[in-house]
């Protein structure tokens, strides 16, 4: 009778545990809004926000530094083509664009009027780029050195593009919305270019309440437009709307989630099936095309805003939000099949001067980690040990992860 209780307890437990938690990355180097970011590659990615916040790492989001800022304005869009090229927006209409990884920075705005009040910025290789404001759409093809504006919105209210996709060289998308003052509700908008970004023509989605703020394509068949505030007929509270194509735009399945779900901030899918993005002060995560989404667990700060994510692999990457706030996935956390529950829980947890780890049927060195996902530690285990005994006084307060084998499992420092 007890074996089968203790055995329910840990199935139950190691169901309770995520498989993916999202850590505070410390110390704090900004208490700015950040709110974008992006990862050119595994290891380097850029980060902006508010009071012209510039941030870089390269180490894969682990540390950041500060980078001087080109100009005193606002930042509000991020796009690196790679590592060391890449294109600054600020809300005066201003591009910048460095060579050197942020190190330097020129101007390159010719064409774009004062008056744009941009939203974001997109390339989709280091000549041809997009520039998505206020009822406006520019083009560049020499990288940034020229723009060129090649749609203006025809609707009476103001209306922003805020995200900038393309499905192939030819064919892509930009999704915005606009303010209907007769009926009093936001309403989305997208337009559609199949002949490289030169021509735009609106797309018919129902003429929703939402307001569309991202477009991400996996490959030239499978898509996903997505949008918060949006309204559902015969519903009081707001959601979250996904559009989704498996035919190049052709068809659209409508999927909502994220009750009371304000802005999205940009999905980033890393296959057909598996995306993330944020709303709210969430990441959720869709692993079957963004039919379903599922919350993913935050260890800190969990009502602060997020507004971007950047994933650097699958269940590795960054997210952003206030008061400087960036929170890196650590893709391990417990799962401890068939094992009892003497056998799985660390103890004193939490713990202040040192932690005791059973190791039954585990004879491999014990590895820690803290919260950034750094090895901070590692212990033998001898033969004859039930349980190993680790001092954590001289480690800092907070939450770390222990791996053993095939089995992991988390505690936290007071």
């Amino acid at each position: 009778m007890k074996k089968t209780i203790l055995l329910f307890l840990s199935a139950l437990i190691a169901n309770l545990l995520p498989a993916q938690v999202w850590t505070p990355v410390l110390p704090y180097v900004t208490r700015n809004t950040l709110t974008c970011v992006q990862f050119p590659t595994e290891r380097v990615g850029y980060i902006i926000g508010s009071g012209a916040t510039l941030l870089k790492s390269t180490d894969g989001g682990n540390s950041w530094t500060v980078l001087d800022s080109p100009g005193s304005y606002g930042l509000t869009s991020i796009y690196f083509t790679d590592a060391d090229n890449g294109y600054l927006l600020n809300n005066y209409s201003r591009v910048f664009y460095t060579q050197n990884g942020g190190i330097s920075w020129e101007e390159r705005s010719n064409g774009i009027p004062w008056e744009l009040n941009p939203s974001t910025i997109w390339f989709q290789n280091k000549s041809t780029g997009y520039i998505g404001g206020e009822n406006s759409i520019y083009k560049t093809t020499d990288g940034g050195k020229n723009w060129k504006q090649v749609l203006l919105s025809t609707y009476p209210e103001w209306m922003y593009f805020k995200a900038i996709g393309f499905q192939n060289a030819t064919t892509g998308y930009a999704v915005g919305s606009y303010y209907d003052y007769k009926a009093e509700i936001t309403r989305g908008v997208i337009v559609k270019t199949t002949d490289g970004g030169n021509t735009w023509k609106e797309q018919s989605y129902g003429n929703k309440d939402v307001d569309f703020s991202t477009v991400c394509f996996v490959n030239d068949q499978v898509g996903y437009i997505g949008g918060g505030w949006y309204v559902i007929p015969t519903e009081i509270n707001t959601c979250s709307l996904v559009l989704k194509t498996t035919d190049g735009g052709k068809t659209w399945k409508e999927y909502t989630f994220a009750p009371s779900g304000g802005e999205l901030g940009g999905f980033d899918f890393l296959d057909e099936n598996t995306g993330y993005v944020c709303t709210g002060s969430l990441v959720y995560k869709t692993i079957d095309g963004g039919i379903t989404w599922e919350e993913m667990e935050k260890e800190a700060g969990k009502w602060l805003p997020l507004y971007s994510a950047a994933m650097t692999g699958y269940d590795k990457g960054i997210a952003i939000g206030s008061d400087g706030t960036i929170c890196k996935l650590i893709p391990f956390l417990p799962g401890v099949e068939g094992a009892s529950i003497e056998e799985f829980l660390p103890y004193p947890n939490p713990a202040r001067d040192y932690i005791c780890i059973p190791m039954k049927r585990n004879k491999t060195d014990v590895v820690l980690y803290n919260a950034q996902g750094s090895e901070v530690g590692r212990y033998a285990i001898r033969t004859d040990e039930s349980s190993v005994r680790i001092d954590v006084s001289r480690y800092p307060a907070g939450t770390y992860f222990y791996r053993c084998g095939e089995k992991n499992g988390k505690f936290t420092v007071e």
